[in-house]
């Protein structure tokens, strides 16, 4: 956008012309590797050391700010081990 300068908010015509993209990560792994302790490492910042089995599938969400156009929603997908 022209006479704009780095660091100014975002116009409305540079909200219209965001782009979203929606990538699936899915992760699989042996029972007890760490699957979900990385993935709530990763989208939460955060660290249990008290295990929990997951059941079935679990998935969370990061939204990744990924260039000034573009937001990347990642949905990491969560399958339980065998």
């Amino acid at each position: 956008v022209p006479g704009r300068h780095r660091g100014q908010q975002s116009s409305a015509v540079d909200l219209i012309m965001q782009r979203e993209r929606l990538l699936k990560v899915l992760v699989i792994g042996d029972l007890g590797v760490g699957k979900t302790s990385i993935i709530k490492r990763y989208v939460h910042q955060v660290f249990s050391q008290h295990y929990r089995a997951t059941i079935g599938v679990d998935f969370a969400l990061k939204v990744l700010n990924w260039d000034h156009k573009t937001v990347v929603r990642l949905q990491l997908w969560d399958i339980a081990g065998t």
